[in-house]
């Protein structure tokens, strides 16, 4: 199948378009020096995006798919997760500021506001926590706005591995948390398996899914929508080597609430890094599976297979091969798309300086470590879990920035925003993949380059709003300041699929 594609993909090569399509702007998107931390889904027409303040405070508001916002909304805290509940628009904050979700402590604060105003019509303390910085947490909205949960996990870490794999966060403690009409919480603690827990994810009815690893092997767990006990547990066998890689994705199905797929890369007995994915069916006590090897030789092929979409792009390399992990999933025809990437720790030199007298200075250097993604793969399986086909797409994105690629399907067509390399500059890139032939459509830049003014221009990805027929993302622009102490705005631009 591989050669078919092949020629298809360098028959349409010049078709692939590159060109600045933004078809609207909010320039008054946000205030100054603002950190956006959610967006959530209201409908297909509206989403809600919450922005931090001052690390006490936060703003709330909606956009809709004209990018008109009809109320601002401060309340107390640090926001983080926002949507659709009882009519109105649920808010969840915490009690202290923190840069990762996987690092919270404080008490949790529930808001409810009118949708059609933003006053705020409920408050409520939902959790307590055990305190530390080994928590993490997960919401899960109805699409109708008729239910809400809280997932609260404490975890451990057991030990890091070179790079950027290491072993998962293994779970200790899973609380779920319901609210009432009134706000009124209920927490209750979930029964875990004895193997290691990894990772969760609700499905669209808010059943819970739960990946473990056991000595050769993993398990699926679910537990039904509330209930503390499993509903039912799926084990399989592999052969590795070590612990998982992680991240591990998960996700439940949109059609049917007894299924959920996963992916997770291992080591092999052999010493080369595998790829696992997989479909669990709870209403047959099944597993469907296929495993993948990333040895030198299927990189290799990969790099000679994938022909350069533009002379703008790099050409497809991995640099290191044992960074390769998923970082998504999403359903597809009883099958699954999944999405890997090229993930490595990159180290930047820092420095500070510091008055050491009345008219002296001394500067400090140092490195910081962050996370790197490149050289993007997109797999799709169909339902009996044989590959269609093997898609890459050469990018870059620094993921303490919130650049990670965004993603969404509206029929037969896969849609995502990622940052890539144009002219040696990481640049916004929108990609229009078809998931029947695995042929890009488009990958059209974001913004005109050449343009001197859209140089400062750098997306959040992670705050895109996906609407019926358009996307939007933000942009973060400096507007001075001093150099250890810029200040910055905020810009929307709307795009038409």
């Amino acid at each position: 199948m591989k050669k078919p594609i092949l020629q298809i993909l360098l028959a349409l090569l010049p078709c692939v378009s590159f060109a600045q399509y933004g078809v609207n702007w909010n320039q008054s998107f946000a205030g100054n020096d603002r950190g956006l931390t959610d967006v959530g889904r209201v409908n297909d027409h509206q989403q809600v995006v919450t922005m931090n303040v001052d690390n006490k405070t936060f703003e709330v508001f909606p956009v809709d798919d004209k990018l008109n916002i009809p109320w601002r909304t401060t309340l107390q805290g640090y926001p983080m997760y926002s949507g659709p509940f009882k009519g109105g628009i649920l808010v969840i904050a915490n009690e202290f500021h923190r840069i990762s979700r996987s690092a919270m402590e404080g008490h949790y604060t529930a808001y409810l506001l009118d949708a059609r105003t933003g006053k705020q019509q409920q408050i409520h303390d939902i959790s307590g926590t055990s305190g530390g910085n080994h928590e993490r947490v997960n919401a899960y909205f109805s699409p109708d706005g008729s239910n809400f949960e809280l997932l609260i996990e404490n975890y451990h870490i057991e030990k890091f591995k070179p790079a950027f794999t290491k072993e998962p966060r293994i779970i200790d403690d899973l609380s779920l948390v319901t609210l009432s009409d009134n706000l009124e919480s209920k927490t209750i603690k979930l029964a875990l398996p004895a193997d290691k827990a990894i990772q969760a994810a609700f499905n669209s009815k808010g059943d819970l899914f739960l990946l473990t690893e056991q000595s050769a092997g993993f398990t699926i767990v679910r537990y039904e929508a509330g209930q503390s006990q499993p509903s039912a547990t799926i084990t399989q066998s592999i052969g590795y080597r070590d612990d998982f890689n992680y991240p591990a994705a998960i996700i439940g199905s949109n059609t049917n609430r007894n299924i959920c797929y996963f992916s997770f890369t291992y080591t092999t007995p052999d010493k080369e890094m595998a790829l696992e994915v997989g479909k669990a069916d709870f209403n047959k006590n099944s597993c469907m599976q296929t495993s993948e090897t990333f040895d030198k030789a299927a990189i290799k092929s990969i790099e000679k297979s994938t022909p350069p979409i533009s002379k703008m792009l790099k050409e497809t390399t991995f640099g290191w091969l044992e960074g390769i992990l998923p970082i998504h999933l999403e359903e597809y025809k009883d099958g699954v798309v999944v999405n890997i990437a090229e993930r490595y720790l990159k180290s930047r030199i820092t420095s500070s300086t510091m008055q050491t007298g009345l008219n002296s200075e001394q500067t400090s250097y140092g490195s910081v470590n962050y996370g790197v993604i490149s050289s993007f793969i997109i797999e799709c399986f169909d339902s009996q879990f044989k590959r269609t086909f093997q898609q890459v797409l050469p990018n870059f994105s620094d993921e303490g920035l919130g650049n990670e690629p965004q993603y969404i399907i509206k029929g037969d067509k896969l849609y995502f925003d990622a940052v890539t390399d144009y002219k040696d500059k990481p640049f916004p890139l929108f990609c229009e993949l078809d998931l029947k032939t695995g042929v890009w459509v488009k990958t059209d830049l974001m913004l005109d380059r050449e343009d001197k003014d859209y140089k400062k221009y750098d997306p959040l990805l992670h705050g895109t709003l996906w609407f019926n027929d358009s996307f939007a993302v933000p942009y973060v622009i400096p507007v001075g300041g001093f150099h250890a102490f810029p200040e910055y705005t905020y810009e929307l631009q709307q795009n038409k699929y």
